[in-house]
């Protein structure tokens, strides 16, 4: 958050979109979902003529998780195992 506090100033109001980027899901693992993925981000500083644009990133992702269903009220039990940076191919 540096750059940020040199490029725009200290506390200014910043707006951060999320999105989710080329899911990839594998079942029947162990756990017995892995999801991978790309965690886009904008940030924004609010200004009085509204967003002001400032960067765009993209992390990799990798969650992993044990999901269970229960057909008889329609709910799903997840058991969170891994939620992390995927730094596999970091320099490839």
């Amino acid at each position: 958050m540096t750059a940020f506090k040199e490029q725009i100033g200290p506390n200014k109001d910043l707006e951060i979109k999320l999105t989710m980027l080329k899911p990839k899901v594998k079942f029947g693992t162990d756990p017995n979902v892995v999801l991978n993925f790309y965690l886009g981000f904008d940030v924004y500083q609010k200004t009085t003529k509204g967003l002001k644009h400032l960067v765009y990133d993209e992390l990799k992702m990798l969650v992993t998780f044990n999901a269970a269903g229960h057909s008889e009220n329609d709910r799903v039990d997840i058991n969170f195992h891994t939620m992390k940076l995927d730094l596999s191919n970091k320099y490839g």
